[in-house]
């Protein structure tokens, strides 16, 4: 008798619902806008609103988008608890980063004998600190191709640092990265599957 593993048959349903792009889409989307509020000096506390209003939106995607194309699937306790640990991680890890990175660019400040020097190690810091959140959701969301682009985030705000431009016009450029990622798969993932037809009983 064949033996089914129903681990790997779930951590392949939980990979086909990652292909619809919105994870890259909406991350792309909202560190789009929070870069274009920091290039243009504009500092609101939208910024911080946006993960929040992200989530959300993930939440309508999915019942919008992904549900009537793949079905509902609901997966076993254990599945569960590790998307939800996943989640708090990447919120656990987010906070931290945003204290340190808020610790070090004041002990920057506090100790700084070249302002210029400062300035640049400040933003680096901070550019570091939003790689380590994206590659935290693509480790605990099991998206690989995310570390992509956490490569090119920081590889981004090196070369913002260089050419002495905003670190915002980093953070809109890996959201726009992205964004036109996640659209074109989110087109790919419409063509291959359309909307699941209402079953009726006979």
């Amino acid at each position: 008798m064949e033996t089914k593993n129903l681990t790997g048959l779930e951590e392949k349903i939980f990979r086909e619902y990652t292909q619809d792009g919105a994870i890259e889409t909406l991350m792309g989307a909202g560190l789009l806008i929070i870069g274009l509020n920091m290039a243009g000096g504009t500092k609101t506390v939208f910024n911080g609103i946006i993960p929040i209003l992200i989530i959300l939106l993930a939440r309508a995607w999915r019942r919008r988008i992904t549900f009537p194309r793949l079905g509902f699937v609901e997966f076993t306790r254990e599945r569960r608890s590790k998307k939800r640990h996943g989640a708090l991680t990447i919120v656990f890890i987010a906070i931290c980063v945003v204290l340190l990175a808020v610790w070090g660019a004041d002990l920057l400040v506090r100790n700084a004998a070249d302002p210029a020097a400062t300035k640049n190690m400040t933003r680096l810091l901070f550019g570091g600190m939003l790689t380590i959140v994206i590659a935290a959701v693509a480790r605990f969301r099991s998206v690989n191709r995310l570390y992509l682009f956490a490569g090119l985030n920081l590889a981004l705000f090196v070369i913002a640092v260089i050419a002495h431009q905003p670190s915002g016009f980093a953070i809109a450029g890996t959201g726009i990265a992205l964004l036109i990622f996640g659209i074109a798969r989110t087109i790919r993932f419409l063509k291959l599957h359309p909307v699941q037809e209402p079953t009726t009983d006979a």
